[in-house]
């Protein structure tokens, strides 16, 4: 049985052990979730109920019954070595802007460290010494759905998705940004989509003014659970992701797999897959942290242009939309391949 422990919360680390779970079951095999979070939170229905099963167990308890463990987070070496004693395969599918100095003991001791992109599998071989260390590219598991080319509609939709933990990767001026949209173009309906326990006051003040003063045109959507997003996503045309750093890429993952161009600065891991041909990549300098962990130094400015370009041309944005599954497919072959060589 393939365990997964992960923190069960709005994060996107549960979201991925969600995944993997739900591909290990595709596959004919057996999957459970282990949390370590007290009181975990409704997330998802079909393993709300197995999270609250094995949260009555102890870790070790729970270990025991799996052939393989996979982490979506670097547990303590203590719990790795004790799996490894017992020959319990063990994983690590961390997420890189969490990665600090004290991981490497940890990191060293799984038996493969598993990275949501290219760049992330080679940070963690180079810098930290890991031998076993693949790319695995996050793939959502979602049908590859199609926009029809042939519908034309009055309104131009655009998404803001600021929940879980997209607040933290970008900041204020992004709903200002959006609100300036709004207020320059009368064809614009906007979206925001969010969490309340993960979104500052002053953001849900912003967004409830642009409501009063644009009415229908601004739309705000609270605590969408996570099986209904892709829905929201497919019903947009254009999704604002103005991130300053990200691991996995669930978000504008999710919206290509809609067939919803995204707009995002061009940094690393999301430089990977968004291109010129599936959405509007925003020139961008950026840094590194003592790890190595790239993080946007954000051009606001230019950011706006380019929103404010690709929403005047309705041609342009058509064509994205029928060019941004491009590569998706590819993606999945990996993703798949990497879990079946390191789970067991």
């Amino acid at each position: 049985m393939l365990g997964i422990c992960t923190r069960y919360c709005h994060h996107e680390a549960p979201q991925i052990g969600m995944r993997i779970a739900d591909w290990e079951l595709d596959r004919g095999g057996e999957a459970s979730l282990f949390s370590t979070t007290k009181c975990p939170p409704r997330l998802d229905a079909r393993w709300d109920k197995d999270v609250a099963a094995t949260s009555k167990l102890r870790f070790t308890d729970w270990a025991e019954k799996c052939s393989t463990i996979l982490w979506t987070h670097v547990p303590h070496p203590e719990q790795i070595s004790w799996c490894t004693s017992r020959g319990i395969n063990t994983v690590l599918y961390p997420l890189w802007h969490e990665l600090q100095d004290k991981d490497r003991t940890a990191i060293k001791l799984a038996n493969w460290v598993v990275s949501p992109s290219a760049e992330s599998a080679r940070l963690i071989a180079n810098r930290m010494g890991v031998r076993k260390s693949l790319g695995a590219p996050f793939d959502t598991g979602l049908p590859l759905t199609c926009k029809d080319e042939r519908l034309k509609p009055n309104y131009i939709w655009v998404l803001l998705p600021l929940f879980d933990q997209e607040p933290y990767k970008t900041e204020g001026t992004a709903i200002e940004v959006a609100g300036r949209l709004l207020a320059a173009r009368d064809d614009i309906v906007l979206t925001a989509i969010y969490n309340s326990s993960t979104i500052t006051s002053w953001a849900k003040r912003r967004l409830n003014d642009f409501r009063r003063f644009f009415g229908q045109r601004m739309r705000i959507i609270r605590s969408l659970p996570i099986a209904r997003r892709p829905l929201v996503f497919r019903d947009h045309d254009l999704t604002m992701w103005p991130a300053h750093y990200d691991s996995a890429c669930l978000t504008p993952l999710m919206s290509l797999t809609m067939s919803t161009p995204v707009i995002s600065f061009n940094f690393p891991p999301a430089s990977e897959f968004l291109t010129k041909e599936n959405s509007v990549p925003v020139k961008c300098d950026g840094h590194y942290n003592r790890i190595g962990v790239p993080h946007v130094d954000p051009d606001y400015q230019l950011y706006e242009r380019c929103l404010q370009n690709v929403v005047m041309n309705r041609d342009y944005l058509l064509s994205l939309q029928q060019s941004v599954l491009q590569g998706l497919d590819r993606r999945r072959t990996v993703f798949n391949d990497v879990l079946a060589r390191v789970i067991c």
